[in-house]
């Protein structure tokens, strides 16, 4: 890959990673109420889907050339329900964002990492983005486009959801602790969820 094309596909990565969406939202509900240890926890999970779903488009757009609209149509539904749900339980939140201590406590960290890696796995749009992505950027040679796939990705992408767990911090120390905070980022989560279930895949 060229320099030239290199910093295109750097760029296409930034741009669909900055743009709000279910996980990036998760991103300023993880800063808000747990803090930078829980955000990064969770970043580092929806990275890990992120590359998960990378590999995978790399490898069925290689091999097969097409994705199945009948699994995006399961992945969508499946993701729109489990991300409501999330929504639907930050609305229950009494005190939302006095947590932040709680990630490092047994069992928390991997409720973060799962968070993380959910609300990426579950979103079928990742997946076309990278089927349309690759075939313009990354060759065929697979040690070389595995490389070319995930760097950008995991550097990129994490130094997003982490500018959105900072803004989440910030945000919650202007509107202050209390129910209603929970309740705002679970409503927005919660209609995230249905335009996601709403929308159109492919």
């Amino acid at each position: 890959m060229s320099t030239e094309v290199l910093l295109a596909y750097c760029m296409a990565i930034f741009v669909a990673s900055i743009i709000p969406g279910p996980s990036m939202l998760l991103a300023l509900a993880k800063g808000a109420n747990h803090g930078w240890g829980a955000g990064a926890l969770s970043g580092a999970g929806n990275i890990a889907a992120s590359i998960a779903q990378a590999v995978a488009s790399y490898l069925i757009i290689r091999e097969v050339g097409s994705l199945s609209s009948s699994l995006l149509l399961g992945m969508k539904v499946v993701g729109a329900l489990y991300i409501f749900y999330v929504g639907w339980t930050l609305m229950g939140v009494a005190n939302f964002g006095s947590g932040r201590e709680v990630a490092a406590r047994s069992g928390s960290s991997w409720q973060h990492v799962r968070d993380g890696f959910m609300f990426a796995i579950v979103n079928p749009k990742a997946i076309v983005f990278f089927a349309a992505l690759f075939p313009q950027f990354v060759g065929r040679n697979a040690a070389g486009g595995v490389i070319a796939i995930g760097v950008p990705i995991v550097t990129i992408g994490f130094a997003c959801f982490m500018i959105y767990v900072v803004a989440g911090r910030v945000m919650v120390e202007i509107l202050g602790h209390g129910r209603h905070v929970g309740k705002i980022f679970g409503i927005c989560i919660m209609l995230c969820a249905l335009a996601l279930l709403f929308a159109r895949i492919a």
